[in-house]
């Protein structure tokens, strides 16, 4: 009897995690492929998530990948797709009592350096200062005048433009 009370009680909090699907290219924003040249691999993975909770039986909202998928887009400046990816839900429910529903994306971010700038290069453009991890990923940007660009290119001891 004990052995079925212990089952009982495993299948009544185990949880789930499939793989919804896996991606080559997967995008909410509108992306010129056209230029497509110019873009970047980071190096960095890109992570998103978007859960609702279940409370009793009724669930708070419904878990949304599109969201998730914004979310990971966000995390890293300038991308406007994530590459080689996979996009899970994972669950877990405890009957009458609360469960959780999870949507996760993850993937390499593509960059687009013209994204990074905000405006067109044919305008003069936006000057941008951005700051590198170790591994090469954007640890954090902030948008410049051209004198400021050229302050910090000149204290890094690089040629003007």
């Amino acid at each position: 009897m004990n052995k079925a009370v212990a089952l009982f009680g495993v299948l009544l909090l185990s949880g789930c995690s499939p793989r919804v699907m896996d991606f080559t290219v997967l995008s909410s924003k509108p992306v010129d492929f056209s230029r497509a040249s110019s873009f970047v691999r980071s190096a960095q993975t890109a992570r998103g998530s978007n859960k609702a909770q279940i409370i009793v039986i009724v669930p708070a909202k419904v878990p949304n990948a599109r969201l998730a998928l914004d979310q990971a887009l966000a995390s890293v400046p300038g991308a406007v797709a994530l590459l080689d990816g996979t996009l899970t839900h994972k669950w877990f429910y405890v009957p009458y009592i609360y469960g959780e529903s999870t949507y996760i994306v993850e993937g390499t971010a593509l960059i687009d350096p013209a994204g990074l700038a905000g405006a067109p290069v044919s305008d003069g453009g936006c000057y941008m200062v951005a700051r590198m991890d170790e591994e090469g990923g954007v640890k954090e940007s902030t948008r410049v005048s051209r004198e400021e660009f050229e302050k910090v290119r000149a204290g890094l001891g690089l040629p003007g433009l």
